[in-house]
């Protein structure tokens, strides 16, 4: 897991925050629809829901990773 901060292009603080792992080799980490009784499917609903922005990423060697910015408080998601 990587975090830093810094400036988005609206020069407004943000925390940027990414997480590497194996994952699939064939294919990215998506907001899928999470059953009421399933172990999983809400990670990346959550990160849609709570980040300023996010994506996914794949590296042959890394693996699959996901990053989002977390806004500052002064930061307007409906902008």
């Amino acid at each position: 897991m990587a975090l830093s901060s810094g400036s988005d292009d609206r020069t407004r603080t943000v925390v940027h925050v990414e997480v590497i792992d194996d994952g699939s080799a064939v294919s990215l980490p998506f907001v899928r629809a999470a059953t009421p009784d399933g172990d999983g499917g809400r990670g990346l609903l959550m990160v849609e829901l709570l980040s300023a922005r996010w994506g996914v990423h794949h590296d042959d060697e890394t693996g699959n990773a996901v990053w989002f910015h977390l806004p500052d408080s002064t930061t307007n998601h409906d902008q």
